[in-house]
């Protein structure tokens, strides 16, 4: 059909009341120029003073609009903030997941912000001082351990500095919006030590720690368990991004099992539930519901095996080796 016949539809957007007529001439202009149907609908949409009609006759639209529409990040900003109240909630948050990754992350940015209190930012601050000795101790250890043949599978990423309260507090407040609070430990931790990865192997064992560090004659990996935690920003730009706002966030998973870690697939990781019910709630595993410890616990328990707690259930494990990376530790300390 040529596009003047299409003129006279059009131009019902801004009378019609009828909600078929309407949705008619709403298609009338997505078909027109697809690329300009937000400059010619956005100022109709809900306001105080704008018709809603408009809005439910867009959102019926919008899925089937095709991908030019879909990668116009203006439809996506101007849904979001719709999709967490009022009557276009539901609506406009099927259209926002319809639409992909970059719709959902424009949602997660309009999340409604769950402020920090005062007194919970100043109990987060004395929980990271006092997990600073932690971070020193994994500093030493990571030193201790290439000074005795260690090779990690990612040696720019072993370690990860601590960021300030300041640089993730608005991402928390993000995050807390759409799945209740996290646990003050996580986030002291994030403050007061950074990120820590130890996956990796040694040339030497006769397995290996690792799938992707293996030798060709070696047997079967052994589950070392290396001590691994993802700095804040990498584990909360991850979640705002992944979080289905269709779901309910019950469980906050950031710790690989050793088979993960191992460089295989395993089973579900460790994790937190949430909302978190105090500040340092215990980890949890779907599949080990009877063992459980706090982060400062699980972070200790793995320093105390040179941050290769899987050696703990295995008999022929390099004793000697593990003394030597120990006493090297408490010198670099």
């Amino acid at each position: 059909m040529a596009l003047k016949a299409w003129e006279p539809l059009v131009s019902l957007v801004d009378s019609e009341t009828d909600r078929a007529l309407l949705e008619c001439a709403v298609a009338a202009c997505f078909a027109r120029d697809a690329a300009a149907a937000y400059d010619r609908l956005a100022p109709l949409l809900p306001s105080a003073s704008k018709r809603k009609e408009v809005m439910w006759a867009v959102l019926a639209r919008l899925p089937s609009a095709g991908p030019v529409v879909h990668a116009d990040g203006r439809w996506a900003e101007r849904l979001a903030p719709l999709s967490f109240r009022g009557s276009f909630a539901e609506a406009a948050e099927r259209v926002l997941r319809h639409m992909g990754p970059g719709a959902m992350a424009a949602r997660a940015r309009a999340a409604p912000r769950k402020a920090m209190t005062p007194t919970r930012h100043e109990a987060i601050l004395a929980l990271a001082e006092s997990y600073r000795p932690l971070g020193a101790r994994i500093d030493a250890l990571i030193a201790a351990l290439r000074q005795h043949g260690y090779v990690f599978l990612n040696p720019e990423a072993c370690r990860t500095p601590p960021v300030p309260l300041e640089a993730i507090e608005e991402r928390i407040a993000r995050l807390e919006g759409l799945c209740g609070r996290l646990p003050d430990s996580l986030i002291a931790f994030w403050i007061g030590v950074g990120g820590v990865s130890l996956r990796g192997n040694h040339p030497e064992w006769p397995w290996h720690g690792h799938a992707d560090l293996a030798m060709p004659d070696q047997a079967a990996h052994v589950l070392t368990d290396p001590l691994e935690h993802l700095d804040g920003p990498t584990v909360l730009d991850e979640l705002l991004l992944d979080h289905d706002p269709l779901e309910p966030c019950e469980e906050l998973v950031f710790i690989a099992d050793p088979l993960h870690k191992a460089g295989d697939s395993g089973d579900p990781e460790w994790g937190f539930t949430l909302p978190a019910r105090s500040a340092e709630p215990r980890l949890s595993h779907p599949n080990e519901p009877t063992r459980s410890e706090t982060l400062g616990k699980h972070i200790e328990r793995a320093l105390d095996w040179q941050g290769l707690p899987g050696f703990a259930a295995l008999p022929d494990r390099p004793s000697a080796w593990l003394a030597k990376v120990a006493a090297a530790a408490c010198v670099a300390l």
